[in-house]
């Protein structure tokens, strides 16, 4: 009899384990569903971390810099060093052109109240009106003993006054392909593709923006004269440089592989001599420079400190600093002057500390700021006649392992129209300012947002192109380009110049970026930090706290320098267990435990009535045996 009463006692065990499996598998596939569809935008919280969204990069904004500018320019950056907010002069590093922009009232009466002594009247040469609308005066000046143009001009339909300084006439179609830039705060198109939802592209945004690092590229040379010419100063000694630019990377691989544009990673070998003296390097070199031309013209070296005056106020003009750098980048260019070898270094800002560099060029290491090292490049010039030559793509690789890296996509899951979201950093000026390295203002990515206006052939090499109208610079070239499912389908790249019209710029298919990886042994690995990060952020738009904090307290401890999870986790830790905390009864790791014991239970006590019922049988029939015996 007590043999029965244990089978019941099982029987019910085993539906009642059985029951509770049910119920707590159930449970765990609709809190798994809840939280992978919360990933990008059913929850009802918003990102903590919505980073600065730019839609004015690519341009300037002329009223950043005077609120009465009511006017901004969209340019060609890898022609045209950008002034920033704190100054209105461009400057075209190649061929020399200077273009100062500003209001046509504040225009001087005379040009050469604003260029400064180093530049000498020649004579006023025409009046002439350029395009529909400028109303240009054309002036001649001397600048060095060498003959400039200089224009002044205003367009009264766009309320904008601009002093140009062009070294030849022919120089003159460059200056109309900057002006045409030129737009109204009030022009129909100011508006770029924004059709992103705010909270889904914010939430793309804080998933993909600890992957997203900032690349600063250091090239050190020095300039030498040539033997022929051991009679003069310059002879024998060397000219150090160092000059700096920026760009934007992300990571491909969680071993620390990062991935950018060839561009971001080079210099243009023909610009570096122009803008080691743009950014107000090599003034001994301009110190002996002129010292020669007065030797040269009166048969006497000149008073040196003199000159030195002299330099230290073309230094301080920026049309007469644009004039000097292209002078001296023509020495080189002539044979006179020639590089030595050049030294690249690569820094990788990860977290959110900005770059420091110290007077002598150095570069501080630690945690947030690491040293890449160049793993493979597909970079070529782009060549008006013959196109691409290569597909302007880098990889870099940083020590150490556990990165967040981003999932690649394909351009195939593309159609027009689709939206795109591209995060990057903002630009360093390679210009005039390199105290602008340790602003506090470059930790945090800017977005673009945008649509897929089209997918095109690139001329040359025949790639696929992304056209879009979401905005990119010099500054978020090498950025990923984000569709709605957070997979990278493209990298910023290429700008398009104004004079072809409309806000369109291009994207380099991440296939590209799949063939350089392919070549040199890398694979796409998210890795164990970016799905923690992606699955804690789901916890928290869904307010499942106690699941976001185990996620990210797991973040925490695999990526320290994860430059998001700290201010997460103690947005988290306020709402921990409160009335806004909706996280599921049991944890996952619970439920996981209170699983097994079920399903332990059921199998014990399944066991156990077989075991009971077998026994009763065999028991039942020795009773039998014992009876017919009798």
């Amino acid at each position: 009899m007590w043999r029965r009463y244990l089978i019941g006692l099982f029987v019910l065990v085993f539906l009642s384990s059985t029951g509770a499996l049910v119920y707590l598998s159930i449970d765990d596939q609709h809190d798994l569903s809840s939280r992978a569809a919360g990933v990008m935008g059913t929850g009802k919280r918003t990102p903590l971390d919505i980073s600065n969204e730019n839609r004015d990069s690519g341009s300037w904004n002329g009223r950043s810099y005077d609120p009465s500018f009511n006017f901004y320019l969209e340019f060609d950056s890898a022609v045209w060093a950008s002034p920033g907010e704190k100054d209105n002069v461009f400057w075209d590093k190649i061929n020399g052109i200077s273009v100062r922009l500003t209001r046509p009232g504040l225009l001087p009466t005379r040009p050469e109240e604003w260029l400064g002594k180093s530049f000498i009247y020649q004579n006023k040469k025409t009046s002439l009106t350029l395009g529909k609308d400028w109303q240009i005066t054309e002036y001649g000046f001397k600048f060095l003993d060498q003959v400039v143009l200089v224009e002044m001009g205003v367009n009264p339909s766009l309320g904008v006054g601009m002093l140009a300084v062009i070294p030849r006439q022919k120089d003159r179609s460059k200056l109309m392909e900057l002006l045409a830039g030129i737009k109204s705060h009030a022009s129909p198109d100011r508006v770029k593709g924004v059709s992103v939802g705010r909270d889904e592209s914010a939430r793309l945004v804080a998933l993909a923006r600890p992957s997203v690092v900032m690349i600063v590229t250091k090239y050190c040379n020095g300039l030498q004269t040539k033997d022929e010419i051991s009679t003069t100063r310059l002879f024998g000694k060397e000219y150090k440089f160092c000059i700096w630019s920026s760009g934007s990377g992300f990571f491909v691989s969680s071993d620390g592989v990062v991935a950018t544009n060839g561009h971001v990673v080079m210099f243009r070998d023909e610009e570096v001599v122009a803008t080691a003296v743009g950014i107000g390097s090599l003034r001994d070199l301009a110190v002996d420079a002129l010292m020669e031309a007065g030797k040269e013209k009166v048969g006497n070296y000149p008073d040196e400190l003199e000159v030195r005056r002299q330099v230290e106020a073309i230094y301080a003009n920026k049309e007469s600093l644009t004039q000097f750098a292209a002078q001296i980048g023509r020495l080189e260019t002539t044979g006179l002057l020639r590089k030595g070898t050049a030294s690249i270094s690569y820094y990788l800002q990860l977290g959110k500390s900005p770059l420091g560099v110290s007077p002598d060029g150095t570069v501080s290491i630690n945690e947030n700021i690491l040293e890449g090292k160049l793993v493979g490049i597909d970079y070529g010039s782009y060549d008006p006649a013959k196109g691409f030559s290569g597909s302007d793509v880098a990889l870099l690789r940083v020590v150490g392992g556990n990165y967040p890296a981003l999932p690649l996509g394909s351009v195939t899951d593309l159609s027009q129209g689709d939206d795109l979201v591209i995060l990057g950093y903002p630009s360093l000026v390679s210009g005039w300012d390199s105290s602008i390295l340790a602003s506090s203002a470059l930790v945090e990515p800017t977005i673009t947002k945008g649509v897929v206006s089209a997918i095109k052939q690139a001329k040359g090499d025949l790639k696929n192109l992304i056209q879009t109208d979401a905005s990119i610079n010099r500054g978020n070239s090498g950025g990923p380009a984000l569709d709605s499912r957070g997979n990278v389908v493209g990298i910023a790249t290429y700008g398009l110049t104004p004079e072809s019209g409309g806000n369109f710029n291009f994207l380099r298919d991440v296939a590209d970026l799949k063939v350089l990886m392919a070549k040199n042994g890398v694979e796409n690995k998210t890795g164990s930090v970016y799905s923690d990060w992606k699955m804690g952020l789901a916890n928290y738009w869904l307010s499942y706290f106690r699941y976001a904090e185990e996620d990210m307290k797991h973040v925490l401890v695999e990526y320290p320098t994860h430059p998001s999870v700290s201010k997460y986790l103690s947005d988290v830790n306020q709402y921990l267990g409160g009335v806004e905390d909706k996280t599921p009864r049991y944890t996952r790791s619970q439920r996981g435990t209170l699983m097994r014991v079920s399903a332990g239970a059921m199998l014990g006590s399944l066991f156990g009535v077989v075991v009971l019922v077998v026994w009763d049988g065999v028991a039942g029939r020795r009773r039998g045996s014992n009876y017919v015996i009798r």
